[in-house]
């Protein structure tokens, strides 16, 4: 055995005192190679609603462990008589170690594979690395450790690690995921940081890794991952049995709404709502005297909806939202795409709270700009990245980039882009000479004057960009975007993704991660502070120097809060597979949806991208919108808000919830589709 062989190892876990740990320390002994002691240390945290009977016994299991398997020496609890928050419980845990080696396993992941520990000392040695994380389907699913210029792959003692590099979403994740790790080494990089950054709201991995980049710490105490999957997360469908809220702060986790109890009447089969509207109207009209249009949006418009619909908001919470009569509904407009972890979500306001005191707008940059824009550079494999208010602005800011990177006039566009003139040819005040700077493209089709490889063949030498914002009603597919990339950079113009609607909702970050795309900009909104007033532009690196001689400039550009939020939305992003889980939502309601309407002998009424449910009834236009009135108005009797076509999932819903709002929608599509 050599010197630096573990002789005996700490099991480390921070517990909310919930018995999932049963399963989790019943997986992890059976998986664990080692023949020394295990020294046992466990925290228990009491918040996420836990009974105080269930944290007895999740402490009794705990003790018992020594008799339940002969390796374990002693365990030692700290039972905090309050919530204390993540920090402070992680904090006290490390100081808890006694060995050389440590394995940090929450109760809430279960060993899915052999864990040799000797043989992962030996590679921490060899590597000379801090840490070596434990690798789970879901950190695969981000599909960084396939992308070889994201990782540095190594094999030691038969097994298989890799090293992140920058710009992996990952390449400093020092993680609250289970890992190995050497106590000399790890625990007092982790401890600097959370002393240096004692905000109790923050996620402990944030900190850490702003800190290893701060102090270019990279190198000094490198993570490396192990090739194989051997850890699996089971907390999240825990909290979502509970419908709790992720909560790392030193207060009860929010409990997430149930069902809204509807106040029912009975006509025929159907259990419908009698809505009171009156507020609602009166509130419309007061608007609509101050407010040309009466809202902000045209999307929000009462054109939009039917006459028997709420037209103004009071509040929202989670996966629900309340108009100004008191009536509940959950909410499928989902604030036009901007709300992808829902109403208020805990993540957003602890970010604006520990953002706040320190200003929201300042004189010169500062550090949350920056660190902003490293968080959504890496996220979406480098680049430079300008800050704006609104997707328009960001959206103009990179057809003026184009424009000056190419001498060329003409703009290919497909989809809606904002309402700055450049975008709006053909509506009034907008003059008639734009649209010979503007040509409308149809992406799906190969030829005829709308088709990108048409308008190349006659104009090309005049194209500066092809900007695209994907249909949300037709998927397109992989080879089709490789055409229109191909096509694109041979006319010699800039190839720009719109994700303002599909940032963060149709790939970690979008389409073009999600096609396998290579853009020369990108523009974000919406999602990408959750709702909060923020857009972005990601540039490739070749457009950084031109960007910083054009005189763009936006006085908000780096108002902070915003920029904390979308900090903290980008980890959590990555760290629950948001467009994987939004995925698995949109498709169990479309296809309970169209399952309904089959049973009704309708067509299938939802398409598209699974995370943008489409909303067709009927492929004429006019009569589609018909329709659309009747079952808006019928869903919202029943507790639901549906838009005339675009709807929108979010993090904020579970199964069970959209399983209720399929049935809804499906009871209210039995009640109007006689008058179709």
């Amino acid at each position: 055995m050599s010197d630096t062989s573990p002789r005996e190892l700490d099991i480390l876990t921070t517990s909310v005192g919930r018995m999932l740990v049963t399963e989790s320390y019943g997986s992890l002994l059976a998986s664990l190679d080692f023949d020394g002691p295990l020294n046992v240390k466990v925290t228990i945290d009491p918040t996420y609603g836990v009974e105080a009977r269930e944290i007895d016994a999740t402490a009794r299991y705990l003790n018992s462990l020594p008799k339940l398997d002969t390796r374990i020496a002693g365990v030692e609890l700290v039972r905090f008589p309050r919530n204390v928050g993540l920090q402070r419980a992680l904090t006290v845990l490390l100081g808890l170690g006694r060995s050389r080696y440590a394995l940090y396993f929450e109760d809430d992941w279960r060993a899915l594979g052999i864990i040799r520990v000797r043989a992962l000392a030996e590679a921490m040695t060899s590597l000379h690395a801090g840490m070596i994380a434990l690798r789970s389907p879901t950190v695969a699913a981000r599909g960084t450790f396939e992308r070889e210029r994201e990782h540095t792959a190594t094999t030691i003692g038969g097994m298989g690690f890799k090293r992140l590099q920058s710009p992996s979403w990952a390449a400093d994740y020092l993680p609250l995921h289970p890992h190995i790790h050497d106590a000399a080494i790890w625990p007092a990089i982790y401890l600097q940081a959370l002393a240096l950054d004692d905000d109790p709201w923050r996620c402990p991995d944030e900190r850490v890794r702003e800190y290893v980049r701060n102090n270019a710490l990279h190198d000094r105490c490198p993570v490396w991952w192990t090739d194989e999957l051997l850890v699996e997360d089971i907390g999240r469908a825990w909290a979502a049995t509970r419908r709790i809220e992720k909560n790392i702060g030193p207060q009860p986790a929010q409990t997430v709404p149930g069902l809204p109890e509807l106040c029912s009447v009975t006509e025929g089969r159907n259990r419908i709502v009698r809505l009171d509207l009156a507020r609602s109207a009166a509130y419309a009209h007061r608007a609509a005297r101050v407010i040309p249009g009466g809202t902000q949006t045209f999307m929000k418009r009462p054109m939009h909806f039917p006459e028997a619909f709420p037209k103004m908001l009071d509040k929202g919470s989670g996966a629900y939202a309340w108009d100004v009569d008191g009536n509940t509904y959950i909410d499928m407009i989902g604030g036009l795409g901007a709300l992808s972890l829902g109403y208020a979500p805990t993540l957003v306001s602890a970010a604006v709270a520990s953002q706040v005191g320190r200003g929201s707008y300042h004189s010169l940059p500062t550090l949350c700009e920056v660190e902003a824009a490293e968080k959504l550079s890496t996220a979406c494999g480098g680049g430079g990245v300008r800050f704006f208010k609104s997707g328009a602005d960001a959206c103009s800011a990179a057809i003026r980039l184009a424009r000056a990177a190419t001498g060329r006039s003409l703009i290919a566009s497909t989809g809606y882009h904002g309402c700055h003139d450049q975008f709006m040819v053909g509506t009034p005040g907008v003059l008639p000479e734009q649209a010979t700077h503007f040509v409308t493209i149809d992406p799906f089709a190969t030829d005829g004057p709308n088709a990108l490889e048409t308008v190349i063949a006659r104009s090309g030498d005049r194209l500066a960009a092809y900007l695209l914002a994907l249909p949300y009603d037709r998927v397109l597919s992989v080879e089709r975007a490789r055409a229109l990339e191909t096509a694109t950079k041979r006319a010699g113009a800039l190839l720009i993704f719109d994700e303002i609607v599909t940032g963060f909702r149709l790939g970690y970050c979008g389409a073009a991660e999600m096609l396998g795309s290579t853009t020369d900009a990108r523009c974000f909104g919406k999602a990408l502070a959750a709702g909060m007033p923020l857009a972005a532009l990601v540039l490739n690196e070749r457009l950084d120097l031109l960007m910083s001689e054009l005189p763009i400039s936006t006085t908000n550009g780096g108002e902070t809060l915003s920029l904390a939020t979308a900090i903290a939305c980008i980890d959590h992003y990555a760290r629950i597979g948001l467009h994987n889980r939004l995925a698995e939502l949109g498709r169990l309601l479309r296809e309970s949806l169209n399952a309904r309407a089959t049973e009704l002998g309708l067509p299938p009424v939802m398409r598209g991208y699974p995370q943008i449910p489409w909303l067709d009834l009927h492929a004429e236009a006019g009569e589609h919108l018909r329709r659309a009135r009747l079952l808006q108005a019928a869903a919202a009797r029943r507790g639901v808000l549906l838009a005339e076509r675009i709807n929108f999932v979010n993090a904020a819903q579970d199964e069970t919830l959209i399983a209720e709002v399929a049935d809804r929608i499906g009871s209210a599509l039995a009640e109007v589709a006689g008058a179709w």
